[in-house]
């Protein structure tokens, strides 16, 4: 049924291996996998880290300009500026150009996304619905169901 190779036999495998271990195996394997969890979830925070760091570089070693200094994108031109100054630059000038992801890029980093609309009706107005629905349900055999008291 499953392959050797395949993702699904290998998950598979594991779990039946798993099936048959004691106690001391399992906490055991609990204990690797806590430990490369936490490992997977380091190196995220320091490439996130880098990533950082790395927006805040200079194109070139002179002196970086600040983007309130620029005051078109001619001035940019041949200036030193950080590297995420740049691509976002790069990304206005595409959006310029018509592209449109460049567009929605820009628009979300600003704070301007638009907000999803959820039409939700009113749950009153639904449970009014049903009530009168039920109301008018005749059960054979059954008198008025509100005068049984």
């Amino acid at each position: 049924m499953f392959e050797k190779g395949n993702k699904v036999g290998k998950q598979f495998d594991i779990i039946e291996n798993l099936k048959g271990t004691d106690k001391e195996q399992a906490i055991a394997n609990r204990r690797k996998g806590g430990k490369k969890s936490q490992q997977v979830q380091a190196e995220r925070r320091s490439f996130q880290a880098d990533t950082e760091a790395m927006l805040k570089w200079a194109i070139r070693t002179e002196k970086v300009i600040t983007v309130d200094s620029v005051m078109s994108m001619a001035d940019a031109k041949g200036k030193n500026i950080t590297v995420q100054a740049a691509m976002i630059l790069v990304q206005i000038q595409q959006a310029l150009r018509g592209n449109t992801k460049s567009f929605e890029i820009i628009r979300d980093t600003v704070g301007e996304k638009p907000k999803e609309q959820i039409m939700i009706e009113n749950r009153n107005s639904q449970l009014d619905n049903i009530k009168e629905q039920l109301d008018d349900v005749v059960i054979e055999g059954v008198d008025d169901v509100s005068s049984s008291e």
